[in-house]
């Protein structure tokens, strides 16, 4: 610093430029100021300035330091006067700052900071060379209180300028000119508070760890594993800038781009499910399904911030139930969220297509692990999802579960298939990893009975699930071996049975395939008995015993091939013949050798598991499932995954004005053609709830022994400003009030006391499924008239006293107001989402299910 001020002394000039570096402290800032002044001009330079009332003043022998500055905050301005006051026994000063009142202009402010500063050097000492800054703290605070009813003008700005003989600059460019011909300028500096973007910023606590030392906020996440809540992001209020932790280091940080700034996108989304019971079993529930159509409001009530995402935000998910059982499905609905919402949260930046799917991919993979890992990991289902985030809607299934798409007028087409054995690709995956097909269903180790021995034996080639399975040969055979060229004998006797050449026309097909399976299972065998006989013993046992398990890995099945009983005593077991298989491996080994040798190490891994299982696992009557793909499962997923959770997207569509569409998500007990699909979302367009309805009766409709039927149906459109409506006279409305006509249904389901049921509706029997296809059919009947018949309707239908009014008037409610209700009240959201003339989609609400009318 001496070396600067030199320098300009020998230059002749009178200017010095103080950089404030953004880490350095009010002391070290002053002390650098001091010395740079007693450098250039000496002590009798202090003297002079003292005169002017300047905004710094040095700390001399035992002087009081002194730090003045104008704040922004919120649009206004503030002037800072920071004393340090001396204290015995501390080694550093003690900072008190007194502010003035607030400003709309910068002069004004810097005007409270002349006057604050001329009463603390008023009020100093005159007799002693020391100061410990009580007595200028107590002449600036007299000041502050006079200021505080003080109204400046421009006018008082130039007197004031006049009086002192200096300027004041509301632009601060840490420069001082400290020439002794011209009158000392006094630079103000302003210290701009920035604001972050989006709400829930609060201070750091006392342990949480920033940066550096400065005014910082935070905004926290929570942690995905342990639901608990962290630090994700850090904003600095002086330079705006925002950090995150390193992602090498995880101690350090860096800085990161702004959180997005949420748009509100002029798009209506309306969404509903249907679903019917399994004729076979009328009780029982399999399928289930989820719909949030306001995340940040689910978000903000799960204490997981969504606060960075563009609107409207919503979710929609159908979960079907495998194996005749909605364990696996139910748990999936309970839980999908608490796996979306986190990695949602997790994201401050606009969210761009692919990470859509990303997101989609990663929340259902995580759901499939805590599945497998619970009570239901032998239970399983499909599932369908939707993700919208502002105007992109993303949807993927995995499963048998199918996604359809239709534009208005246009006809419907499947954008996400479902997996299922009859795709070649899913197909050759499951017999890979032991897995099998038959009659359209996938199963573990299924013995398929053909016409004949010939066939028979063709199909248990095929489907053998390892080499040793595939030659027909049990662990004692294998022990019985003497001679390797045993194998080639067995090998030869089985191909002339089962060669190409040698079987009818209609199994050369499957004969061509088992005659390659057989030949690369006999090279197989061969090589692991060549290589160590022990090792080839010890992995024939594990297959063989697991082969007659089918595939479930229980409490008892695990003890019978590990030979103990408890999980502790099983890890040792586990190592030891580990080691012993593993010496069946080496660089040159064939694939066939690998596949089993890795399906005998996740056979000891599963039969550790099994140990600790003491619930029921599903009867193998109904272990078999129609798909290939599936959460859950896990007897189809280890020890080979003949049945994997990968799911497939549809893509990306981005909503546009006057593309308007429905996505629907149908189970795979849905029989409809794609037509019949199409036919139906265009007859209730609009109303997903009605939409999903017909979709389940048409089903239901075609007779026979059916499963459950599940459809979940979201329908998009880019809003428009709507035509004004000339109301009715006298009736003054701005647009946030609409009229509407009702007809409410009750069902048994209703608890609460209505006073205002029709004289004579008693308790209604009926029950929610019977309300909805009543009110479905009311629908229907009042289309096909252009709603001209919605008095009549109304009257014969409707359990609501206003039934009762004169004709015209029937199931008149009144005009609604917007926001004269709770913000969630299912009549108040429908009605407003209503066009002039148009019927709503069945409305659920504590007095029971409603259909809307909006006659004004």
């Amino acid at each position: 610093m001496r070396s600067n001020a030199g320098a300009a002394q020998k230059q002749g000039t009178s200017e010095l430029k103080f950089r404030r570096p953004s880490s350095t402290s009010l002391w070290v800032l002053q002390q650098e100021r001091d010395q740079q002044k007693d450098d250039a001009k000496g002590s009798s330079f202090m003297e002079s300035m003292s005169a002017h009332a300047d905004l710094s003043t040095p700390a001399g022998t035992g002087g009081t330091r002194l730090i003045a500055r104008v704040r922004e905050e919120e649009g206004s301005f503030k002037a800072e006067l920071t004393i340090f006051l001396k204290k015995e026994g501390f080694k550093e000063d003690k900072e008190m700052r007194i502010r003035g009142p607030k400003r709309k202009d910068k002069r004004y402010a810097a005007l409270d900071v002349l006057l604050l500063k001329k009463a603390a050097n008023a009020a100093a000492p005159k007799t002693s060379s020391y100061s410990d800054g009580s007595r200028e703290y107590m002449g600036a605070r007299a000041r502050q209180r006079e200021l505080l009813g003080k109204d400046w003008t421009e006018a008082d700005c130039v007197k004031m300028e006049k009086e002192e003989k200096l300027k004041l600059d509301i632009f601060y460019k840490d420069v001082e000119d400290l020439s002794s011909t011209a009158a000392p300028v006094v630079e103000i500096k302003v210290e701009k508070v920035f604001k972050p973007v989006g709400p829930d910023w609060a201070k750091p606590g006392p342990i949480t760890t920033t940066p550096w030392k400065g005014n910082w906020l935070v905004h926290e996440r929570q942690e995905m594993s342990t639901g608990k809540h962290y630090p994700a992001i850090w904003f600095d209020t002086k330079t705006g800038v925002y950090y995150i932790r390193s992602s090498t280091t995880r101690t350090g940080f860096v800085t990161t781009t702004p959180p997005n700034k949420p748009d509100i996108h002029p798009v209506i989304f309306k969404g509903g499910s249907a679903s019917v019971m399994s004729t076979a079993a009328p009780t029982r529930k399999d399928d289930f399904q989820v719909i949030l159509q306001d995340l940040p409001k689910t978000g903000r009530l799960l204490k997981s911030p969504l606060v960075f995402l563009d609107m409207p935000a919503a979710f929609c998910g159908l979960f079907d139930g495998l194996r005749s059982s909605g364990a696996a499905a139910e748990f999936c609905a309970r839980n999908f969220h608490k796996h979306l919402l986190p990695r949602l949260s997790a994201r401050h930046t606009a969210w761009e297509d692919f990470e859509l799917c990303d997101v989609l991919k990663e929340t259902v993979e995580a759901l499939d692990q805590a599945l497998l890992a619970s009570q239901c990991l032998f239970e399983g289902c499909s599932v369908a999802v939707m993700l919208q985030i502002g105007k992109l809607v993303a949807a993927a299934s995995v499963g048998g579960t199918r996604v359809v798409m239709k534009r208005r007028g246009k006809p419907a087409k499947v954008v996400v298939e479902p997996h299922v054995p009859s795709d070649p690709d899913e197909a050759r995956r499951v017999e890979q990893y032991g897995g099998n097909i038959a009659d359209g269903e996938v199963g573990s180790n299924f013995r398929a009975v053909g016409e004949d021995e010939k066939e028979e034996e063709l199909l248990r080639i095929r489907y053998g699930a390892h080499c040793f399975a595939v030659m027909g040969m049990s662990p004692e055979d294998v022990k019985g071996v003497k001679d390797i060229k045993e194998i080639r004998k067995i090998y030869r006797r089985k191909s002339l049975q089962i060669h190409p050449d040698k079987v009818p026309e209609h199994l050369k097909e499957l004969a061509s395939i088992a005659f390659g399976k057989l030949d690369a299972a006999c090279e197989a065998v061969e090589y692991m008995l060549g290589t160590n006989n022990e090792a080839t013993r010890t992995l024939v046992g594990l297959l063989h015993r697991f082969d007659q398990t089918n595939g479930i890995m229980n409490q008892q099945e695990a003890t019978g091939i590990l030979g103990v009983s408890n999980a502790a005593a099983g890890e040792s077991v586990v190592n030891s013949s580990t080691r012993t298989i593993h010496k069946l491996l080496s660089t040159s080994v064939q694939d066939e050798v690998r596949r089993d040798v890795e399906r005998g190490e996740q056979i000891l891994k599963e039969a550790v598991e099994g140990l600790k299982r003491t619930w029921e696992v599903p009867p193998p009557s109904r272990r078999r499932i129609g798909c290939t793909r599936g959460l859950g499962l896990r007897d189809l997923k280890k020890p080979g995954p003949a049945v994997r959770c990968l799911p497939d997207f549809a893509e990306v569509v981005e909503i546009k004005p006057g593309d308007d569409f429905c996505i629907g998500m149908l189970s795979d007990g849905v029989s409809l053609t794609l037509e019949e699909v199409g036919v139906a979302m265009e007859k209730q367009w609009g109303r997903p709830k009605a939409t999903s309805l017909e979709i389940c009766r048409q089903t239901r409709g075609k007779g026979g022994q059916q499963p459950s039927v599940s459809a979940t149906c979201m329908y998009y459109e880019h809003s428009e400003p709507e035509a004004e409506v000339k109301p009715p006279k006298r009736v003054k409305t701005d647009g946030t009030q609409v009229k509407v006509k009702h007809i409410l249904l009750r069902h048994k389901d209703i608890k609460v006391h209505d006073p205002d049921i029709r004289p004579g509706k008693l308790a209604s029997k009926r029950n929610l499924a019977e309300a909805e296809s009543t009110l479905l059919d009311v629908i229907e009947e009042l289309m096909k008239q252009d709603c001209s018949n919605f008095p009549q309707v109304c009257r014969r239908i409707s359990e609501c006293t206003t039934a009762d009014n004169p004709i015209t008037t029937a199931g008149d409610i009144g005009w609604l107001t917007k926001g004269a209700g709770p913000a969630d009240d299912p009549i108040l959201s429908a009605a407003f989402s209503l066009k002039v003339g148009a019927v709503s989609d069945i409305t659920p609400s504590p007095r029971g299910l409603h259909i809307l009318l909006r006659v004004g």
